[in-house]
């Protein structure tokens, strides 16, 4: 939940109960409007969706035609017996709505008895038993409704993440805050949870001002309040998605591999941004076609317009490569955090590969992974575990449990603290 206290503010983040990791932390953000830019820019990630979404009026139309037609049929076959048979349905309909306003009006009063008998009572009293019957009710009618795509935060030696896919999956988040830009209150307690984040709560983290202390705490206890009175508002518990779990192996791996990295300025960013606001293709190919060439200035080309943008960015590589890069609207989610950005940084993993941009926000930084287009995302249709060489049976419980004492460790060092496994189980 998010608090007010006079110039105090407290997000609040209640932690999932269920895993070992009781992870908690509570620290004063030195830069809260950074923080709260770069958060409403997850949140965009979040909830971003551009799958091709089906046109539904098209088919109706169909079923229209071929229904009409089939009446029309039906009526010179039997249309003796039409009128008769009308009226007959006329009235079964007109018996059945009676009965159904007589459920209806009985409704009514069953809710408005309830409602006086919530304002006679306690209005908070079963509030969380109420809460928690409503997102089983949900979960039971529409799983897809139920299942709300939120961050998962990890608390790190060195940083903060909160990490994020979008609902099509197709775009990854991850907002890394360094422990430099908190004042700690209390000793952290490391690990990693989820937890919600909704439009209500992304909406008092928008009332963030510099003239505000804000606190983040992760709090395995939880919150309660004890004033009798409504918080600013509070968050539900949600569990993570399975398909997340592959998703962050994917982006992991895919991580892993080699690439072309690009130093962009602020300038270039919104000059891409702009372009793909003021343009939006009507037919293919869609996509932009980066030209790059060894000491000069990086162009892209806009297709299917044919337009090019020259960057001021300077091509450091040492041979002449074009790369093409496909659901480009996904783009549009960086434009929160232009004027807060030092530098962008692209990195270009090849022809139908996914690209990463990461925005220096100094302490906070930003790092985005697209898929290589839209409708190819994260979970389903990659494997670049298998390109980055992560693959064999694995002896995953030693290397879990020795990550999960040490924190931080490379290669080299999992190798000799595991002699007694082959590099290749270590490495899978």
């Amino acid at each position: 939940m998010c608090i007010n206290k006079g110039s105090e503010t407290i997000l609040g983040l209640s932690p999932d109960l269920s895993r070992d990791e009781k992870v908690s932390f509570l620290g004063k953000l030195k830069h809260p409007l950074i923080f709260r830019d770069s958060m409403l820019m997850l949140r965009e990630i979040v909830i971003s969706d551009m799958s091709t979404k089906k046109k539904e009026r098209v088919e109706f139309f169909e079923w229209l035609d071929t229904e009409i037609e089939r009446r029309l049929l039906k009526h010179e076959q039997y249309l003796p017996g039409v009128r008769e048979d009308i009226n007959n349905d006329i009235n079964e309909l007109l018996n059945s709505l009676e009965e159904n306003n007589k459920d209806v009006a009985k409704l009514i009063d069953v809710k408005n008895n309830l409602k006086k008998d919530i304002e006679s009572l306690d209005v908070w009293k079963d509030y969380y038993k109420i809460e928690r019957d409503f997102w089983k009710f949900i979960k039971d009618r529409d799983l897809d409704l139920w299942f709300v795509l939120d961050p998962v935060i990890t608390v790190h030696q060195d940083q903060v993440t909160f990490e994020a896919f979008s609902v099509d999956e197709s775009t990854y988040g991850c907002l890394s805050i360094d422990m430099e830009e908190f004042e700690l209150l209390q000793k952290p307690t490391l690990g990693t949870t989820n937890i919600d984040f909704s439009a209500k709560l992304a909406k008092e983290i928008e009332r963030f001002r510099t003239y505000n202390e804000v606190k983040l705490s992760v709090n395995p206890e939880g919150f309660t309040v004890d004033t009798g009175i409504i918080p600013e508002h509070m968050e539900k518990k949600i569990d993570l998605p399975e398909t997340w779990i592959k998703g962050f192996n994917q982006v992991s791996s895919a991580a892993s591999l080699g690439g072309i990295d690009i130093e962009l300025s602020p300038i270039d960013i919104y000059d891409i941004c702009s372009f793909l606001r003021r343009h939006k293709a009507q037919k293919s190919p869609r996509y932009m076609k980066w030209i790059l060439e060894p000491k000069r200035q990086v162009k892209i080309v806009f297709e299917p317009f044919g337009s090019e943008l020259t960057l001021k960015a300077i091509y450091d590589g040492e041979k002449i490569r074009e790369e093409k890069i496909w659901g480009r609207r996904r783009w549009l989610v960086l434009e929160k955090i232009i004027p807060l950005a030092k530098s962008f940084k692209v990195r270009l993993l090849g022809f139908g590969m996914p690209q990463f941009i990461t925005a220096d926000l100094g302490t906070l930084k930003m790092t985005i992974g697209f898929s290589a287009w839209s409708s190819n995302d994260w979970v389903k249709g990659t494997a670049f575990n298998i390109l980055g060489g992560f693959i064999g049976n694995g002896n995953y419980d030693k290397v879990y449990k020795l990550m999960k004492e040490k924190r931080c460790l490379s290669m080299e060092s999992i190798y000799d603290n595991l002699k007694e496994d082959s590099k290749a189980e270590s490495k899978a």
